[in-house]
C-alpha cells in the first residue's frame, strides 16, 4: 500500500493528484480492479480504458489515470499521463518497489529460437548453482509460483508482481523472452536488463507491425533497455540483427556469436556432428573451448546454444558449468520433440510457424530421413497472411508428402488459408489436405512406414486449438501418443492398421 502521491513520485512521473489515497494496487483490467485499485485506462486497438472509469469506481478503484481529461467528474483522483503504456509500466514497476534493480535479468528476442535458448540457459544457470526464474512462451516460473504462460511476455503489471516474485523468492536471475508485440507495447518498459540476447530476425507478425523495417525497430528496443554494464548478445549469421547493432554505443559491451568462421564472432563452433538423437561439438570461446554434448536436434539449434553460451558468459558462468548443463537438458517441451510411435516411423512435433523456422527444421530433418518426410502443418488465422504462401514452399521444397489442415484458424475460413499455403507452393511434394488436425495427423501416421518421419508443425507445446467459438483442448503430442495405443492393440489383436 502507498499513497497515490508518493507513487507518483517513485514512478518519475511528475504529476501531482489532488486526492490521495491510498493505493492498494494497480491495473489496466477492469476484472482486476479491487477496493483500493488505482486504475490506468490505456487506449487499446479496440477498446480505450477511459470510458470504464465509472464501471472501474463502482469495484472500488481510488484514483484512475488516463491521457487527457476525463469527460466528467467522477468523484476520485484522475492522474493526467504523457504516455498510457509508458506510464503504467513505471506505476507498475514502482508499486512494486522496482525489482529489475535487484535482479539479473537476461532478456532474449528473436523471431525464432527464445523458448529454447531459454531453456537452455536455464539448464546452464541450475549447472552453475543459480535458481532462476524464467518467464516465456511455455510458462512463468518464479520461485514462489508456477503457471501456464498467458502471452509470451506478461502484460506490464503482471510482468512487474511476477518479477517481483522472483525477487521475494530470493531469485536472483531472472531469464525472460521479450516478444516484439511486448516491446512495441512497452510491457517492458520499466524492466532494466543485463543481457539482451538477439536470436534472429526473420518474416513474422507483419499483420501487427505492418512491414519489416517496423518489425525491426521493435525489436531494437530492447537494447535501450540495457543497463549501463549490460551485455548486447548477437547473432553474426543474421544481416537484420547487425543492422540493428549499429544503434548502440561505440563504447557497449557486445558478444557476438555465429556458427559459421566469422573473424567478428566471439562464440564459435567447430567439428559438429548432427544426430538424430543430439549433437556434439567444439565451442570456442573468449575463455577456451570445450567439448560439448546436447540432446537438441539440428544447426539452427547450436545457434540458440551459441545464443545462450553468451549470456551465460555475459553472467560469470565458467565453462564447465556451460559443458554439464548442455548435457543434462533433456529437450524442450515442443521443440523438435519426439514422441514414440512403433514400427521404425519417428514422429516428431514442432512449433515452428514462420517461413525461417519452418526451412531450419526441414533442413535439418531432411538428411536423417531415410524413408519419406511427411509433413503436417497449417497457418494461424487472423493474423500475417504474407507468410503462408512462404511457408508452403519451404514444406513442398524438403517434403516428399504434405499434409495440410487447420492451425488456430480463429474467426478465419480455413479454406482461405490452404488456398493462401497453396499459392507459394511448388516442388515434387505429394499433397493432401485435411482440415480436421487430428484426423491429419493420424492420416500421415497410417501411411507411415519403416523408415520415414511424420513432421506435425506449428503448434508445439500448445495444448488448445483456437477456433471461431472459442479454444478447445488439442494436443499434437497426445493425438500421435493416442494413435499409436490404438494402432499397437490392433496389431496385437492381429488387426488391420
Amino acid at each position: 500500500m502507498v499513497a497515490l502521491n508518493e507513487l507518483l513520485r517513485l514512478a518519475g512521473l511528475g504529476a501531482h493528484a489532488s486526492q490521495n489515497p491510498q493505493v492498494e494496487s494497480v491495473t489496466d483490467r477492469l476484472e482486476d480492479v479491487s477496493v483500493g485499485s488505482l486504475f490506468v485506462g490505456v487506449r487499446g486497438a479496440r477498446t480505450d480504458g477511459s470510458t470504464l472509469f465509472t464501471d472501474a469506481i463502482q469495484r472500488g478503484a481510488v484514483a484512475v489515470a488516463s491521457e487527457g481529461d476525463p469527460d466528467s467528474e467522477l468523484g476520485v483522483a484522475h492522474v493526467g499521463l504523457q504516455s498510457d503504456r509508458r506510464d503504467l509500466a513505471r506505476l507498475a514497476a514502482a508499486f512494486y518497489d522496482n525489482p529489475s534493480k535487484d535482479l539479473s535479468i537476461v532478456g532474449v528476442t528473436g523471431t525464432n529460437g527464445k523458448t529454447t535458448t531459454t531453456f537452455i540457459l536455464d539448464s546452464i544457470l541450475r549447472a552453475h548453482g543459480s535458481r532462476p526464474a524464467v518467464l516465456g512462451t511455455i510458462h512463468y516460473e518464479t520461485g514462489s509460483s508456477s503457471r501456464t504462460a498467458s502471452l509470451t511476455t506478461p502484460a506490464a503489471v503482471e510482468l512487474q508482481e511476477l518479477l517481483a516474485d522472483a525477487r521475494d523468492a530470493d531469485r536472483r536471475n531472472v531469464v525472460m523472452e521479450v516478444s516484439s508485440h511486448a516491446l512495441a507495447q512497452h510491457r517492458v518498459h520499466a524492466v532494466e536488463f543485463d543481457v539482451a540476447c538477439f536470436t534472429n530476425i526473420t518474416h513474422d507478425h507483419l499483420d501487427f507491425h505492418g512491414d519489416m523495417k517496423s518489425y525491426a525497430a521493435a525489436k531494437a528496443r530492447l537494447l535501450r533497455h540495457l543497463k549501463r554494464w549490460g551485455t548486447a548478445v548477437l547473432n553474426a549469421d543474421d544481416a537484420t540483427v547487425c543492422l540493428l547493432a549499429e544503434e548502440l554505443p561505440d563504447d557497449a559491451h557486445v558478444m557476438w556469436f555465429s556458427v559459421k568462421p566469422r573473424a567478428r564472432a566471439d562464440l564459435t563452433v567447430s567439428l559438429e556432428t548432427m544426430a538424430a538423437d543430439g549433437s556434439t561439438f567444439i565451442l570456442h570461446t573468449p575463455k577456451g573451448s570445450v567439448s560439448i554434448q546436447t540432446k537438441l536436434m539440428g544447426g539452427h539449434n547450436i545457434s540458440n546454444v551459441l545464443a545462450a553460451v553468451g549470456c551465460a558468459l555475459a553472467m560469470g558462468v565458467s565453462l564447465s558449468a556451460i559443458r554439464d548443463g548442455l548435457r543434462r537438458l533433456d529437450g524442450v517441451p515442443g521443440r523438435l520433440e519426439r514422441v514414440d510411435v512403433s514400427g521404425g516411423v519417428t514422429a516428431v512435433v514442432d512449433y515452428a510457424h514462420t517461413p525461417d523456422a519452418m526451412r531450419r527444421v526441414l533442413a535439418h530433418v531432411r538428411p536423417l530421413v531415410r524413408g519419406r518426410l511427411i509433413t503436417v502443418f497449417g497457418c494461424g488465422g487472423d493474423r500475417d497472411r504474407a507468410k503462408r504462401s512462404f511457408m508452403g514452399r519451404a514444406a513442398s521444397d524438403w517434403s516428399d508428402e504434405v499434409v495440410l489442415t487447420t492451425d488456430n484458424p480463429r474467426g478465419e475460413d480455413p479454406s482461405r488459408i490452404v488456398s493462401d499455403i497453396l499459392s507459394g507452393m511448388g516442388g515434387n511434394a505429394t499433397l493432401s489436405h485435411e482440415v480436421d488436425r487430428g484426423a491429419a495427423i493420424r492420416s500421415a501416421l497410417e501411411t507411415a512406414t519403416q523408415g520415414d518421419w511424420v513432421l506435425v508443425l506449428g503448434k508445439g507445446h500448445e495444448t488448445t486449438l483456437k477456433l471461431a467459438t472459442g479454444s478447445v483442448p488439442f494436443d499434437d503430442r497426445q493425438v500421435i501418443r493416442e494413435w499409436e495405443t490404438t494402432s499397437s492393440t490392433q496389431r496385437a489383436m492381429g488387426g488391420v492398421v
